[in-house]
């Protein structure tokens, strides 16, 4: 095992071990269910609720500040379902870990045990056992989690990770395949008249007010003459000055409006169900491409990740393929 693998062992574990201790604080389970039910069974070993909620009580606490009523029960249930998954799939690879051993050092456990102490505020051995037992727990329970961890992790890396290749090829083809995704969008500001077609400030029919502008506008505008006609005729604000808004997010008539536009320009009427509107554009900042050079290592990063979420993915059914699993929920 790597220097570099080891590492990365250790902060999954520190992250892990985190929730695992905190997981005993205001745990509720619902339709009176005992903590020790069984949820399923793994080649007859048992999973039961306390070994889900011991990974989900963490991010559960943070969900009850999110949901209320319903639909915090429905997120909370497809938190656990989600643990039980993975609770299934590590209890697996566990199994092709006793079939090809290999040895998890004890100093590194040890050392994790340390390091978790510390994150506490430093407790002392005796006061990390002390939180352990509030938790129903042993420092014993804590050693056998992390070992798993490690053993689970480094079976992962060994046959999935390692597995996945990335090319410079690959890498260009997603950024030429994807290119809308890797481009600033086209932004714009502009000066707008707004008339309703109901109840007008000018009391005048929106369709004839139109009109008139279109007569004044049809040769174009500058700023001057363009804020005179807003002000005394516009119904929205009174400036009516937009500010660098991307043209993706603008209502579909103003997109319509906008395309083949340039800077100065002076667009309307644009007819809506509410108003007629009428707009000068004061900046048209078309979408620019992000440059390969600057999005490729991200890009790569990415690449990398769904391709070892997807190895992992099809390890996990390999496995379940060959296994006895029931459910009793």
């Amino acid at each position: 095992m790597t220097v570099k693998n080891s590492l990365l062992i250790l902060l999954i574990i520190f992250s892990c071990a985190m929730a695992d201790l905190s997981a005993a604080d205001a745990v509720s389970v619902p339709g009176g269910a005992s903590i020790n039910s069984v949820l399923a069974s793994v080649n007859g070993e048992p999973v039961t609720l306390l070994d889900v909620v011991l990974e989900t009580a963490a991010f559960e606490r943070e969900l009850a500040v999110m949901y209320t009523g319903e639909r915090l029960n429905r997120e909370i249930e497809k938190l656990r379902r989600t643990a039980l998954e993975d609770i299934i799939t590590r209890r697996l690879i566990c199994k092709e870990y006793e079939e090809d051993p290999f040895q998890v050092p004890d100093q590194m456990i040890e050392n994790m045990i340390d390091e978790h102490a510390k994150m506490f505020g430093g407790l002392t051995r005796k006061e990390l056992e002390l939180q352990l037992k509030q938790r129903n727990m042993s420092l014993a329970d804590l050693r056998k989690k992390m070992r798993e961890r490690i053993i689970v992790n480094v079976i992962l890396i060994r046959n999935c990770d390692k597995q996945v290749v990335v090319t410079p090829k690959d890498v260009y083809n997603e950024y030429q395949k994807n290119i809308e995704r890797w481009t600033h969008p086209a932004k714009v500001e502009f000066q707008m008249i707004q008339l309703n077609k109901e109840n007008p400030r000018s009391g005048i029919a929106a369709t004839a007010t139109a009109e008139k502008l279109s007569s004044v506008l049809s040769s174009g505008a500058g700023e001057e003459l363009f804020s005179k006609l807003m002000d005394e005729y516009s119904d929205g604000p009174r400036n009516g000055f937009i500010t660098s808004i991307e043209v993706p997010k603008l209502r579909p008539e103003f997109q319509v409006a906008l395309k083949d536009k340039k800077s100065g320009d002076v667009i309307g009427p644009v007819d809506t169900a509410e108003a007629i509107f009428f707009i000068r554009i004061f900046r048209l900042q078309l979408s620019t491409p992000i440059p390969f050079e600057k999005i490729a290592p991200e890009l790569e990063e990415q690449l990398r990740r769904d391709a070892i979420r997807k190895k992992r993915e099809e390890y996990g059914k390999r496995l379940r393929a060959k296994a006895l699993i029931q459910y009793y929920i």
